[in-house]
């Protein structure tokens, strides 16, 4: 049995005192270090990171492994959280707000290190990344050259750069001063400080608060953490694609095909031509490359599609009869092979765009292929392909309650805010006896949960904050966006951030907007 093994079964022994389901409690202070309350008792829920602990609060201890009350960098329950003298408070990473040992520096065993910022091996009574002497030719300090990447504890010899993974800043010292490790969505990489004088290069943005370059959409592609052997990291598939046609995303003018260069447009980072053989209609010549206009998108086509051939085949670059915006007329469907317009045979389709509602399914145009294209308190029936009410179908009830499948009500469930865990911050949804944050957030698994069909996701800028709560998906109506298909709670309201930063691929989510 491993040291982490037994530490977790001693404190789960603790845990459970004289009852199986864990000691009593009120809240995780009732619970020994390495403990949770859950449903009014103490348990033990293994973690490997941060985001595998339910609802909010709680970090993911690197010693136990297990999820407890954060022990520093916040205030829980009108108590600022610290660690003591001999400790440090880890600030990024999947154990972030957790306390772990320093002992001035030094070690005794592998234990005194465990999530230490310098390293989990103890070498000479130091906490260091690695007991092996460094590579000849490599200098043994961090900032010298042996950087790295350091995941899952290999010592990496390859210089850092932007997404490199990393535990601590000194890892990204190549990237030159001011360059930090920070946390971006659900780990921490190397990013590169950045001004006006000094921008970011393709496919990244300069985020004024922190003054470091964030990759576009606010993530680390798997293709960006290990740069491309050939051809460039595509950030919506992750991985290492031959360089794009027009308007394709990329990261450097490499990306893109025929002496296009990448630039931004409208918050991306796009392949546009070169101005040397003029630009087209609706684009203007700004640092070398041909930028569409204030007001106006990235045409693959450049301009050339006409009401004959009026779609876009954008990674062919070339018109076609129809698209996904462009449906045929009556008594044709839009064969995708080939985007043309096609004879329909008895009511067919082709594809989704053929059907004046739902989707195509074998061929014929169907209600539904999955739950999540119908409306709330629906399910899609698998042999008839028609949305079938269900009153509990994605209805999630607080923690204690169950929704009742003849009422679709949480049972039992709340009659006002006073009945829920937060009154001054929790209200009541009375028609399905739902407890909800005010704000439009939620836990995973708690206290506040979203309305029917909703779900709790991480929030989108938590590359930016991670202290940022989860929030509630919605989802508005594709033919009437001022209708929501999928409603939020009473009070917050619906929102899609794409539509303020041109190029995010986000679920709308609730808010008290």
């Amino acid at each position: 049995m491993t040291l982490i093994s037994l530490s977790l079964t001693l404190l789960t022994f603790v845990a459970c005192d004289d009852d199986e389901q864990g000691v009593s409690c009120a809240d995780d202070d009732g619970c020994q270090r390495g403990a949770i309350c859950e449903s009014g008792r103490c348990a033990v829920v293994p973690c490997a990171e941060l985001t595998e602990c339910p609802g909010s609060g709680r970090a993911c201890l690197s010693d136990l492994q297990s999820c407890s009350v954060k022990e520093c960098g916040d205030i829980i329950n009108g108590v600022t959280r610290s660690c003591t003298a001999d400790q440090v408070c880890l600030e990024q990473g999947p154990y972030r707000y957790s306390c772990t040992n320093t002992n001035g520096g030094g070690c005794v065993s592998p234990d005194d290190c465990l999530g230490n910022p310098s390293g989990e091996s103890c070498c000479e009574g130091e906490c260091r990344v690695s007991c092996e002497p460094p590579p000849a030719g490599v200098s043994g300090g961090m900032t010298a050259g042996v950087t790295a990447g350091m995941t899952a504890g290999v010592m990496m010899t390859e210089p850092a750069h932007l997404c490199s993974p990393c535990r601590s800043s000194a890892e990204c010292a190549d990237l030159g001063e001011g360059a930090t490790c920070t946390a971006i969505a659900e780990g921490s990489y190397c990013t590169q400080a950045c001004d006006a004088s000094t921008p970011c290069p393709g496919g990244y943005s300069c985020v004024e608060m922190l003054g470091q370059c964030i990759p576009d959409g606010f993530r680390c592609a798997a293709c960006l953490q290990e740069p491309c052997a050939e051809g460039f990291c595509d950030i919506t598939t992750e991985e290492c694609v031959p360089p794009q046609g027009r308007c394709a995303t990329c990261t450097e003018d490499a990306a893109c095909s025929n002496g296009r260069l990448c630039r931004p447009v409208n918050g991306q980072s796009l392949c546009v031509d070169a101005c040397g053989g003029g630009c087209p209609s609706g684009t203007t010549c700004q640092e070398g490359g041909c930028i569409p206009d204030e007001g106006t998108t990235c045409d693959a086509c450049a301009g050339e599609c006409t009401d004959a051939r009026p779609f876009c085949v954008a990674e062919e670059e070339r018109c076609a009869q129809c698209g996904e915006t462009a449906p045929c007329g009556e008594g044709f469907n839009c064969d995708p092979s080939t985007n043309t317009c096609v004879e329909a045979q008895g009511g067919s389709c082709i594809s989704d765009t053929d059907c004046p509602v739902g989707v195509c399914v074998t061929g014929a145009c169907r209600e539904c292929l999955q739950d999540s294209d119908c409306p709330s308190r629906n399910r899609c029936d698998p042999s008839t392909f028609a949305c079938v009410y269900e009153a509990c179908a994605g209805v999630e009830c607080q923690r204690g309650s169950t929704c009742n499948s003849a009422t679709g009500r949480c049972t039992p469930g709340c009659s006002s805010a006073a009945d829920c865990a937060l009154p001054d911050t929790m209200d009541c949804n009375t028609e399905t006896g739902q407890c909800f944050y005010k704000d439009g957030t939620c836990d995973f698994g708690g206290d506040g949960v979203c309305a029917p069909g909703g779900q709790c996701v991480p929030n989108v800028l938590a590359a930016l904050d991670p202290t940022l709560p989860p929030s509630c998906t919605c989802a508005k109506d594709e033919e009437d966006p001022l209708v929501d298909r999928i409603a939020c709670q009473p009070g917050t309201t619906c929102i899609d951030l794409g539509s303020f930063i041109p190029g995010l691929d986000f679920d709308a989510t609730c808010g008290a907007f």
